[in-house]
């Protein structure tokens, strides 16, 4: 009598506990909760754009969705409630390979252990549900069934995988492609990259990070052995004007298809670019701002970019100010003239008190002189004809003012000079 009491009675509904409670509540409900809040912790990092939005809501609203009927069915024992258990396993199954595609694309090994893990969790969890008794029981074997639903929604989740891969293989292709990820992350992203290279020495400057505060991207730069008081500011003051041309000549001319795309990404939203210099203190000695319309000014000019004729102009004007000065050793500096339309720059030389003896000075040895000491030869006004292309022209009179030779440099030529 006492073994007829504690046996079942197969007239009343099994109940489900134990492994079966484990895997509806745990594996099922929980594991649902977990992917999901895992997934979007992963996505707001990237930023929601259009595509991502709708990928990840048939990801996660097909996942939650089959969990929470697959809970449902069990406890009201309907016919489809193991193909509803059997279709979230194989949303996990399909997750994991999806994964190890991912690992491949992206050469992360780190991917391969969410791979063995949920791989181990499908089979494990397939075969409770073919061998288990209580199983069988709650749901018999001849009453089971599939539905439309479990199917459709196994359909919505694999496309959505499926899209999220091919997704992500469009962004290797293309890192700046703000249909995938948002602009902001790419922004950050892409100066988390360039900070993982730096500090960079270039000749004597450090380039040593780049930050992005009040919509302004600034490439930060010192002098890493002068103090603010160790350096000219004038000198510091007319190098910037150059500096600025030369960088709008690289936007004119840049060919990395990366730093077109980031200059792109920054500029059409709104962001500045600054380029800034300091002492080795982080003192500031001079910013180089650059808005969307100058950069996109001198992109459309590309390989014609030239500098502007006002700041030419107001160089050369500075220059001259401060003339005559030493030059070429004994000889003397005595005016610079500009002739833009022309394509052309002046430098008149005063030769020294040489007794009669100018005659010695020749043009084949002026020219070996100008190329030989090209380095202290060559300024601010050089380097801005440098961008132009203009031809230059070196004027050397006597003394008493008469014309002793004149040296003419095509840029062609100049432009060959080592600095």
């Amino acid at each position: 009598m006492e073994q007829e009491l504690l046996q079942h009675n197969p007239q009343e509904p099994r109940q489900i506990s134990g492994w079966l409670t484990f895997f509806l509540w745990v594996g099922v409900g929980l594991g649902a909760i977990v992917s999901c809040i895992r997934t979007l912790v992963e996505v707001s990092e990237f930023g929601f754009t259009l595509f991502s939005t709708i990928v990840y809501a048939g990801y996660l609203g097909s996942l939650l969705t089959v969990a929470i009927l697959t809970i449902i069915a069990f406890y009201k024992r309907k016919p489809n409630a193991v193909a509803l258990a059997n279709v979230y396993i194989l949303m996990h199954f399909v997750d994991a390979i999806l994964t190890l595609v991912v690992a491949v694309m992206i050469d992360d090994e780190s991917f391969i252990k969410d791979f063995a893990r949920s791989i181990i969790w499908a089979i494990t969890w397939f075969t409770y549900l073919q061998c288990s008794k209580q199983v069988k029981e709650v749901i018999p074997q001849e009453n089971r069934t599939w539905k439309p639903t479990e199917i459709v929604l196994l359909m919505v989740f694999v496309v959505s995988m499926i899209s999220y891969v091919v997704g992500l293989n469009m962004l290797q292709s293309n890192p700046f492609n703000t249909s995938l990820v948002s602009k902001d992350y790419l922004i950050k992203s892409t100066i988390e990259a360039m900070n993982e290279d730096l500090p960079k020495d270039m000749n004597g400057l450090l380039f040593y990070s780049v930050t992005n505060e009040n919509h302004i991207i600034t490439y930060n730069y010192k002098f890493p052995y002068n103090e603010i008081s160790d350096i000219d500011m004038d000198f510091i003051k007319e190098y910037s004007v150059v500096y600025r041309q030369q960088l709008l000549q690289e936007f004119a001319q840049e060919t990395d298809d990366e730093l077109v795309n980031f200059y792109h990404l920054i500029f059409d939203n709104g962001y500045d670019l600054c380029h800034s210099f300091q002492d080795k203190n982080q003192t500031s000695l001079y910013n180089c701002i650059f808005t969307a319309e100058e950069y996109y000014k001198a992109e459309t000019a590309g390989e014609n970019f030239r500098c502007d004729p006002k700041v030419f102009e107001t160089l050369v004007e500075t220059k001259n100010n401060k003339l005559p000065v030493d030059y070429m050793g004994d000889a003397t500096l005595r005016n610079i003239m500009l002739d833009i339309n022309n394509n052309q720059v002046f430098y008149y030389v005063i030769l020294p008190e040489m007794g009669g003896l100018e005659y010695l000075i020749t043009d084949d040895y002026l020219n070996t002189y100008i190329k030989e000491n090209w380095n202290s030869i060559s300024d601010n006004i050089i380097a801005l004809a440098t961008i132009d292309k203009l031809d230059l022209y070196f004027i050397f009179n006597t003394n008493k003012g008469i014309r002793h030779a004149s040296i003419h440099l095509p840029y062609s030529e100049y432009s060959t000079f080592e600095d």
